[in-house]
Parts: structure tokens; C-alpha cells; sequence
């Protein structure tokens, strides 16, 4: 299954390209030929979610780590001035590419949510009876309530990397416009000044990790039964 996904995935892809159509259109494209092989858009839906989480599993290990790690490169006298610039001009870098790689799923998982929702708005406007409706209707809100309830945490865990990038982008500006030890003894008293920042993201990003799994587990349950025709 992985593999048809993937050919599909490259062909879709390789039509978009040749179609120059809009973003939206491409993207319709795409969800079309998933359920074409079988893949509904609930299992798109929990395996972006799962690919959020796993993001901001990142983002947790990366800043986390980003403190100790610049602390090891200004040590007196462990690199020469131009090479500690240079290591810690990567390790922004490298935390800049996980926040982009946060926003990037973030949207990809909005997306998909939205695109669910909108079909499953359709798809209860046309059931046959009052009763069929209103249970369709009923699972709606709880769905969209629950996704709505985990991004709120998702993208509280995002706001908070901007200022803990910012404080990493200024160490590594003063690195490169002062390279000499003293720069060095500077950043290593300023970097316990960043820790409320810090820790604040690393908290809101385990909440958020919690929230994403908690949805994944009522996504999984969803898919599950609509394989197998169970109902609540």
C-alpha cells in the first residue's frame, strides 16, 4: 500500500507540475487520487496529524538541546572565534528549518481538516432521513470540536518559538560581529537569561504532543469503524 501510495503521490505530483493549475486545484487533485487507491481523507487526516506530532517531537528534541549545545561551541578556548560563528550559525539554521518544517505541517494538517469537513458538510445535507442526518450532523461537531481543541495547543506551541529563535539569532549575530573571547563570556552569561522562554516552549510543546495523540486515537477509531461498517 505505502508503495502505491508513493506512485501516486509522484504522479499527482508530475500532473500538477504539467496542469500549472492553482494550489487549491492541485491539492483536489491529489485527495482525489488517494481515495481513488482507497485512502479516505479521516486516514489522510491521522496520518498528517501523526506527522505534526512527530514535527513537534523535533522541535522539542532541537530547542531543547540548543542551549547545551551553543554553550559547548563559545567555550573558551574549544574553537577558534570564526569557527564558533560558523557552528552556531547551523545550529540557528537547523532550528529554524524545524519551525518551518512546524508551520509547513501545521497548514498540510488544517488543510486536510478542511477539506474532511467540507465533504462531510455535503455528505449529511444528503442523507436520507431526519434522524440520519442529525447523527451525521452530531458526529460532525464532535470531530471538528476535537480538531479545533487540538490545534489550539499546536499553535500555542508555535507562537512560542519565535522568541526563543530570536534570542538564538542574536547570540549568533553578536558571535559574528565580536570574534573574540569575549563575545564567547558574554553569551555564556546571557544564555540562563533565555530559559523562561525556553522552557515555556518545551512545556506548550508536550502539550500539544498530548493533544496530538489524543486525536489520533479518536481519527484511528473513526477509520477503524468506517472500514469495518460498526457503528457507535
Amino acid at each position: 500500500m505505502r508503495a502505491t501510495r508513493n506512485v501516486v503521490f509522484v504522479l499527482t505530483s508530475l500532473l500538477c507540475v504539467l496542469m500549472l493549475g492553482a494550489a487549491t486545484g492541485c491539492r483536489n487533485v491529489y485527495y482525489d487520487a488517494m481515495q481513488a487507491v482507497g485512502v479516505e481523507k479521516r486516514e489522510m487526516l491521522v496520518e498528517n496529524t501523526e506527522e505534526l506530532r512527530d514535527t513537534l517531537h523535533l522541535v522539542k528534541t532541537e530547542f531543547g538541546v540548543a542551549p547545551n549545545r551553543l554553550a559547548t561551541i563559545v567555550q573558551p578556548d574549544a574553537l577558534a572565534p570564526d569557527q564558533q560563528y560558523e557552528q552556531a550559525q547551523i545550529l540557528y539554521d537547523s532550528c529554524q528549518e524545524r519551525y518551518d518544517e512546524l508551520n509547513n505541517s501545521i497548514g498540510k494538517t488544517e488543510e486536510v481538516a478542511n477539506s474532511l469537513f467540507e465533504d462531510w458538510i455535503e455528505e449529511t445535507s444528503q442523507q436520507p432521513t431526519d434522524s440520519l442526518r442529525a447523527a451525521s450532523q452530531r458526529r460532525l461537531d464532535e470531530t471538528r470540536e476535537a480538531f479545533r481543541s487540538m490545534m489550539r495547543p499546536v499553535r500555542s506551541a508555535s507562537d512560542r518559538v519565535p522568541p526563543v529563535l530570536s534570542a538564538l539569532e542574536q547570540h549568533v549575530i553578536h558571535l559574528k560581529m565580536n570574534r573574540n573571547a569575549q563575545a564567547s563570556e558574554t553569551i555564556l552569561a546571557e544564555l540562563d537569561r533565555s530559559q523562561t522562554d525556553l522552557q515555556a516552549l518545551l512545556d506548550q510543546a508536550q502539550v500539544a504532543i498530548d493533544a496530538t495523540n489524543t486525536f489520533i486515537h479518536s481519527m484511528s477509531r473513526q477509520v477503524h469503524q468506517m472500514k469495518t461498517g460498526q457503528q457507535e
